[in-house]
């Protein structure tokens, strides 16, 4: 890793009781990657949330002011003065990422399909926008009892040319009632993207995607179920796929390196998977020129990587203090 960088890494225990590993204290939801590669757990957040913690976005001019959601809440922390401080925002459920743009925090409240823009300075929610009004899924009465109306959103993004999307599991809302494990490792992907201005999807066939990065003006996306990195052009051509170690899920990239977060596959679907190759949380260091995966990082105590992300040295310090 360059100097001066660091990584924040953060995660948590599996929600199905079925997958677990680890006993909830022996989760350490939050911890810090420095320039040797060190794994520095911060036990500040060993508490925070049912499961762990999901995610955390802030605004660069207020590097000290981190927003951080453990899933059903949001909590704005002072880094510097370990201030702590609940926003009340009702019905969050199962977020999965918030992020800034344009100075306004976008929150991906997946579990309950929609889309939040809350205003930092004013405190206030700006808009609560239904992908389901947006979108309609297909009214069939043969679909709808094999079918659930769901797109499961997992990250707002502003595109390159300035479009806002939303990243989902479902393009057309649909997900299926019952999924036996057979069925969810057969599944074709229908995962894609929505443009929020304008109800448009882009189906891009992914199965189970999360985490878009912008790279050298493309758009590197996670297809998890697949263990892959589709990496994108402007106008959304698939360029490139990218082998990865496990399930992805959360990275960002410091100079030419990308780090990708890799969970492994879930304990009730071992037996279905051979050629496993990681058994435990890692990060696949990938160089950003040559597109190789150069190292495989392991990240201990958590069951599910949910979130990566590049920090400054004044974050990092501050952090450890805490």
């Amino acid at each position: 890793m360059i100097n001066n960088n660091y990584l924040l890494i953060l995660g948590s225990q599996n929600a199905n009781p079925l997958d677990r590993f680890f006993k909830r204290n022996q989760i350490h939801p939050v911890q810090l990657l420095n320039h040797k590669n060190e794994i520095i757990p911060l036990t500040y957040f060993d508490s925070w949330g049912e499961l762990g913690v999901a995610s955390t976005a802030w605004d660069w001019k207020y590097p000290n002011i981190l927003f951080i959601s453990t899933g059903s809440d949001l909590i704005k922390l002072d880094i510097t003065k370990g201030v702590k401080t609940i926003i009340t925002i009702s019905d969050l459920k199962d977020v999965h990422e918030i992020t800034f743009i344009n100075s306004f925090l976008w929150i991906a409240n997946t579990g309950n399909d929609e889309v939040i823009q809350y205003n930092i300075e004013k405190d206030k929610v700006e808009k609560r926008i239904r992908l389901k009004e947006l979108i309609s899924p297909l009214n069939v009465n043969s679909i709808k009892t094999k079918y659930v109306e769901k797109f499961h959103c997992n990250q707002v993004f502003k595109s390159i040319n300035g479009s806002m999307y939303v990243l989902v599991h479902h393009c057309k809302g649909l997900q299926y009632k019952q999924k036996t494990i057979t069925t969810i490792i057969k599944l074709h992907g229908n995962g894609g993207i929505l443009n929020l201005e304008t109800g448009n999807t882009i189906n891009l066939r992914l199965r189970a995607p999360h985490t878009v990065r912008i790279i050298n003006s493309m758009y590197w996306i996670f297809d998890s179920r697949r263990h892959i990195i589709n990496i994108y052009s402007l106008k959304w051509k698939l360029i490139k796929k990218l082998q990865i170690s496990g399930l992805g899920r959360g990275a960002d990239s410091i100079g030419n390196y990308f780090y990708a977060g890799i969970s492994p596959i879930r304990k009730r679907y071992l037996s279905y998977k051979s050629n496993i190759e990681v058994n435990n949380c890692s990060i696949d260091v990938i160089n950003i020129n040559n597109l190789r995966r150069t190292e495989n990082i392991l990240i201990n105590n958590i069951e599910q990587i949910n979130n990566i992300y590049k920090i400054s040295e004044f974050q990092f310090r501050s952090l450890l203090k805490l």
